[in-house]
């Protein structure tokens, strides 16, 4: 069977260049404009020696206050509401068309649903228990998730890129950088405001309504409700499978119908967010948020397509698919199993046709409370989901890798935070973070036409070869803390560490299995993992002048270990320790990275560049196994990444805005035993 590349990205991107730049309407009503300030309750930008233009696009709370992009030692890149807005972003996947060097992707079923990474450092998503080594932290609460990618963004303050290791401000798990969404909070004092717009995109047919409406309650108390509807009626990816005779005997005088749809991935998705914020006092604000959100699209198998395949077409199992080609021209001949199959699969859908159907929720509430010199905050968090698929995994029109999954879990985490901001050369940050997680998943897998299943029982009658189901829970303690020495008025040394432990169980199996390298039924895997690091962290910054930095810093990162969550379980049962097969090791980073940040010619002209080189040690990765169609994760020995980047930006004129940014990076594994080959290569 071909193994098809994963081109949705580059699908994604070479749409938007051809399509974005003249084919979207826009229109927006605005109640009233909205003041470029922090809002009450948060803390206050530090003051500095002239405000720069533009400083809405270059705030940041890289270490958990706010500061200007040019002042805080952390390589960095901003998205202000004003630039999500220019360019439309309203999908976590379309950051990366505007800050270099990162990627986050959408993965199709089967898989844990986004695969992150920045400076060329991520994780695949084809295991259902592995996190991302990028972090997202939602207004605060900390997601290392793949399925968190499918959660519709708007409304937002602005969006914050954080590259590099960020163990010590944000919670657990970032070794490769944290993507923090902060979206926007009702203002306190004034009247009813708010926006709306309406936007068409004619490639693939989608109208998309947004809006959102501030409700003052009473002078220390504010609402603000926000939405966001989009209906993609099309798609970029034309589907050109039509129907044919079955092929394969256990399946004879069936007829394939081919694609169930002529355009993908034709996505739908609802989204709403509730925002209260509630001025208790002069020294305490209470912030509550809540966000639901759905997702509906043709499956995610069906945003990819085969290309250079080695030959003229597509196969599976040896034979060509006639409509399928090899070449990048997003065309596929994605095809469906006869209807009478799909019915009879496990969880199949009615109709026979490929979908995803996510829904998400996130709830946080925050607690700012500011004691003398010292500002306290408390998050908590509550995060679940729900997950249904079915897709065709063999990309032809024959329809003969098929899954459906059933997945969903929960997330409880609690932080507290202390900063300081004396007057004194001496100040500190401290924390400490709880996370709570459950997750469970059932597969059904067909990898082979075996015709129905003819036993007893519940399944008589089914198609699959095997059924998995899994049970995952997790728990993480963590603290953090950090010391800030202003040696000289322009010169600062910072250094901290967090330590976090781990806990993790997993029970997974297959309650359903026709071939022999299966797992045998009833027969379940119960793999532990424990684990314990400390990540210091050291950084010396200088400004030059106030507008100028110039900084140096020594980080390390963690990623957990855990298990894997493979949605067709290999049959280790006859193993000494039938467990190991499962697990992987924690993943560690140490190294450092220099940079200079400046603000020049009246902050007409801001800009960056930063040199880096870390190494990794237990670089997780992700492996396929042919002959069980089994995706692990292992642990490399040694990875090496070194790079340098730069952003600048020009404001030309009060309507004119130039933007350059640029990235090299050089990636190397040091030590890998036991890596596996890519397609067509030999040992």
């Amino acid at each position: 069977m071909t193994i098809p590349s994963n081109r949705t990205g580059a699908m994604d991107r070479a749409s938007k260049w051809k399509f974005g730049w003249g084919a979207s309407l826009l229109a927006i009503a605005t109640l009233c404009p909205a003041a470029a300030h922090a809002q009450d309750g948060e803390p206050k930008p530090a003051p500095t020696a002239r405000s720069a233009a533009g400083d809405d696009e270059i705030i940041v709370t890289a270490r958990r206050t706010q500061e200007r992009l040019i002042d805080v030692p952390v390589a960095a890149a901003t998205l202000s509401s004003e630039a999500l807005q220019r360019y439309a972003t309203s999908d976590l996947s379309e950051i990366a068309n505007q800050v270099v060097g990162v990627q986050l992707t959408r993965t199709p079923s089967s898989s844990s649903g986004g695969s992150f990474s920045i400076r060329g450092v991520g994780n695949l998503a084809n295991d259902l228990g592995n996190e991302q080594p990028v972090a997202m932290n939602f207004d605060g609460v900390q997601l290392t998730r793949g399925r968190v990618v499918t959660m519709a963004q708007f409304d937002l303050e602005r969006i914050e890129v954080l590259k590099g290791p960020q163990a010590l401000f944000f919670g657990r798990n970032s070794p490769a950088g944290v993507v923090s969404i902060l979206s926007k909070t009702p203002e306190l004092g004034g009247g009813v405001e708010g926006y709306a717009t309406a936007q068409y995109q004619f490639k693939t047919n989608t109208p998309t309504i947004e809006g959102a409406v501030t409700l003052p309650v009473a002078d220390n108390f504010a609402v603000r409700v926000a939405g966001r509807v989009s209906r993609m009626q099309d798609g970029y990816l034309r589907y050109v499978g039509e129907p044919i005779a079955n092929p394969f005997p256990a399946e004879a005088g069936m007829i394939l119908p081919g694609s169930g749809y002529e355009w993908g991935p034709g996505t739908k998705s609802n989204a709403v967010r509730g925002t209260a914020l509630w001025k208790a006092s002069d020294n305490l604000t209470v912030t509550i948020r809540s966000l639901y959100s759905t997702e509906r699209n043709r499956g995610g198998s069906g945003t990819r397509e085969v290309v250079h395949c080695g030959g003229t077409r597509p196969t599976a199992y040896g034979i060509p698919d006639p409509f399928g080609d090899c070449v990048a021209n997003n065309v596929s001949s994605n095809g469906l199993p006869p209807l009478q199959v799909t019915r009879n699969l496990y969880n199949g859908p009615e109709d026979g046709k490929p979908f995803s159907k996510t829904r998400v929720s996130l709830s946080s509430l925050t607690l700012d409370l500011a004691v003398g010199a010292i500002d306290l905050t408390s998050v908590t968090g509550y995060y679940d989901y729900k997950n249904s698929a079915f897709d065709n995994f063999d990309y032809t029109v024959f329809g003969q890798a098929t899954n459906t999954q059933r997945d969903k879990g929960w997330q409880f985490s609690q932080e507290f935070r202390a900063v300081s901001n004396y007057d004194g050369p001496i100040n500190f940050s401290a924390g400490l973070f709880y996370q709570s997680e459950r997750r469970q998943y059932v597969a059904g897998t067909k990898i082979a036409a075996l015709g129905p299943f003819t036993g007893p029982g519940e399944f008589n009658g089914i198609y699959d070869t095997l059924i998995s189901t899994g049970q995952s829970r997790g728990k993480t303690y963590s603290a953090f803390a950090q010391l800030r020495w202003s040696i000289l008025d322009n010169l600062e040394l910072a250094g901290g560490a967090r330590w976090t432990r781990e806990e993790k169980s997993t029970n997974i199996g297959n309650i359903f299995n026709r071939l022999p390298s299966f797992s045998p039924v009833g027969f379940r895997y119960k793999p532990e993992f424990e684990g314990e690091n400390v990540s210091p962290e050291a950084t010396l910054t200088w400004k030059v002048t106030p507008d100028v930095t110039i900084y140096g810093a020594y980080k390390t990162g963690y990623l957990s270990g855990g298990a894997s969550n493979p949605s067709t379980v290999a049959n280790y049962s006859t193993l000494a320790d039938p467990n190991r097969p499962f697990l992987f090791d924690e993943e560690t980073v140490e190294g450092g990275e220099v940079g200079i940040k400046a603000s020049l010619l009246g902050g007409r002209l801001t800009g960056d560049i930063t040199a880096y080189r870390y190494n990794f040690d237990g670089l997780q990765v992700q492996t396929f196994d042919a002959t069980t169609t089994s995706f692990f994760t292992q642990n490399a020995g040694g990875a090496r990444n070194q790079g340098i980047e730069g952003q600048v930006r020009f404001k030309a004129t009060p309507d004119l805005t130039l933007r350059l940014a640029a990235s090299y990076a050089d990636l190397k594994f040091t030590d890998f035993d036991g890596a596996q080959c890519y397609a067509g290569q030999t040992v």
